[in-house]
């Protein structure tokens, strides 16, 4: 399994179904170590190889300082954008969805950087798992308000045609 990365990093870990790795903000590990340092964290992650057992996913890391100086990072886990023939063998699933997997907003950035590796590093598959059904629990709940609030705008507007306007 190769993973496509951005900034000319050539990791390629031999594992599941990370398909890529996507750098957003200020986050770039090849030109800083820290940043490297997490990305490695995550690639030796047990719950991340094993989310990788089940699911195609992509690896995203973000990285902003706020104008009070707050530092902020991020991983999520995307679904892969590039659909792809499975072998007969591989029983991976596409990601079905984009979920946060830990955030941290801290005043220094070396505190933000080893609370954000410590989240990584002790998350483990249940809880990886848990995110996942929360977010599509979350997900379905939204479709079903905006498939209310859509019935509702029609039945609206059936009463003002039958009301004659």
């Amino acid at each position: 399994m190769r993973v496509q990365t951005i900034n000319n990093i050539n990791n390629n870990p031999n594992f599941g179904a990370l398909k890529g790795l996507r750098y957003v903000g200020e986050f770039n590990p090849s030109t800083n170590l820290e940043h490297a340092k997490i990305v490695d964290t995550v690639i030796n992650s047990k719950a991340i190889k094993q989310f990788g057992e089940k699911y195609n996913f992509l690896a995203r890391f973000e990285r902003y300082v706020f104008s009070n100086m707050d530092i902020f990072y991020s991983l999520n886990l995307l679904p892969v954008l590039v659909e792809e023939t499975p072998k007969e063998e591989e029983k991976i699933e596409k990601l079905p969805l984009a979920f946060c997997v830990a955030t941290v907003r801290e005043e220094f950035d070396r505190t933000a950087i080893n609370n954000f590796m410590s989240k990584i590093r002790f998350t483990t598959l249940d809880e990886l798992e848990s995110l996942l059904q929360y977010k599509i629990a979350d997900q379905k709940k939204e479709q079903l308000a905006e498939k209310a609030k859509k019935e509702e705008h029609s039945r609206i507007l059936n009463e003002i045609k039958d009301a004659g306007f």
